[in-house]
């Protein structure tokens, strides 16, 4: 498959969430296991460790209180016990601390509960106590208490994972809030941390219904996360036809399939994002990109689409008039450049009119659903270097 003739990058984010803790399983979050490796090659010499944050190491001093509403999650308190809560870091994770705590406000300065995040508690206030009638233990007053009936009411005391703490997970979006209000934990002091491997690609399996699923996705990434978009074109260009992202699901009866998806998973390895590292990426007109970075000492890999071919991901179809703009603009460059395109006449053209080189390799395809064929592709370059064997594996070279 011709690759998109704009050159375009996409980061996949591997973020860890960690496991909250608290009165039930229906609190808990996922939690992404982590390694030590600096440079791992694959994903099966890492080892892994999960983090569990139970809270239990906040004093409490910090706890929200004095009252299970809270008030010293808000500007204005200025009691002493508690102190005014902000932000916590836990040294739960041996190789790293983690930092929740409320959410700054939009301007900047203050954090108060009502902004979302998290707060940390004990208080298990299942009904209303002396003082308190009608609907106070269910209201905004008692927000900070968890409804744990393995805990003795008002105890306040076992209600947490594995202590008495927990932690109080405030956050909501809206078109006024934007992402504000959101809960989450960070890593201390922006540590990066490396992660053996991303939940959405090791779980994925060659699978009609995922195919699909990850279609939806790309159908409509305003409703997804940027790691939920990036997982969805990876799924596509692995699992369908050809490899084309809007194409049916691939699938053969020798295993063929399977075996591509499971290798992939198995290169998706930091050796990825270190070959970019020194890579300038452009996300641009092709023929602007080639004229920006022409030079005589430079070499131009010009692989565009296949003429009058979509493969689904393209801007628009790469007609024979974008072909010839491509052959003019490489009759001007300073340095060296191969392309790759099958037997077309245009070339060919443009070839003898300016002495270029056309190298003819037969190579075997099976990206149609049609038997197996024998299909000659060429590679035509402005300079003449010795006769190499063929670049596609299987393929004859057979010269000019």
């Amino acid at each position: 498959m011709k690759k998109n003739f704009r050159l375009m990058a996409m980061a996949v984010a591997a973020m860890a969430a960690v496991t909250f803790s608290a009165c039930n399983a229906d609190d808990d979050f996922f939690a992404e296991p982590l390694h030590d490796e600096a440079a791992p090659d694959t994903r099966a010499n890492v080892e892994s460790e999960w983090v569990t944050v139970t809270f239990d190491d906040v004093s409490s001093n910090q706890l929200a209180g004095p009252t299970s509403y809270g008030a010293n999650l808000y500007d204005g308190y200025t009691g002493s016990n508690p102190t005014r809560f902000t932000t916590y870091t836990d040294r739960a994770a041996r190789l790293f601390n983690i930092v929740y705590g409320l959410n700054e406000d939009g301007y900047g300065g203050t954090y108060n509960y009502w902004n979302g995040g998290i707060a940390v508690s004990n208080w298990n206030i299942r009904s209303n106590v002396d003082g308190h009638s009608g609907d106070w233990w269910y209201s905004y007053q008692n927000q900070c208490s968890v409804y744990n009936t393995a805990s003795v009411d008002n105890a306040n005391e076992n209600a947490g994972h594995s202590g008495s703490n927990f932690g109080v997970v405030y956050g909501y979006t809206d078109t006024y809030s934007g992402f504000i209000a959101c809960a989450q934990m960070s890593l201390a002091n922006n540590a990066e941390r490396k992660f053996d491997r991303i939940r959405e690609i090791d779980k994925t399996l060659h699978s009609r219904d995922v195919h699909a699923h990850a279609g939806h996705i790309n159908a409509y990434p305003q409703f997804f996360a940027p790691a939920e978009r990036a997982w969805a074109v990876w799924a596509l260009c692995k699992m369908s036809f050809a490899s084309m992202m809007d194409g049916t699901f691939g699938y053969d009866f020798s295993g063929t399939m399977t075996k591509k998806l499971r290798n992939a998973k198995d290169e998706f390895t930091e050796s990825l994002c270190a070959r970019l590292e020194h890579v300038t990426l452009e996300n641009r007109n092709a023929l602007d990109v080639i004229a920006c970075y022409d030079a005589s000492d430079a070499f131009h890999f010009v692989d565009p689409p296949y003429v009058n071919s979509d493969c689904g991901h393209y801007e628009d179809t790469f007609n024979e008039r974008n072909m010839e703009q491509l052959l003019q603009l490489l009759e001007t460059v300073k340095g060296k450049f191969m392309l790759t395109m099958f037997p077309f006449n245009l070339i060919e053209r443009y070839a003898q009119k300016n002495d270029w080189i056309i190298h003819r390799v037969e190579r075997t395809i099976s990206a149609s659903k049609a038997s197996r064929r024998r299909q000659e592709e060429w590679m035509v370059c402005n300079y003449e270097e010795k006769a190499q064997a063929s670049l596609f594996g299987g393929g004859e070279y057979l010269g000019e």
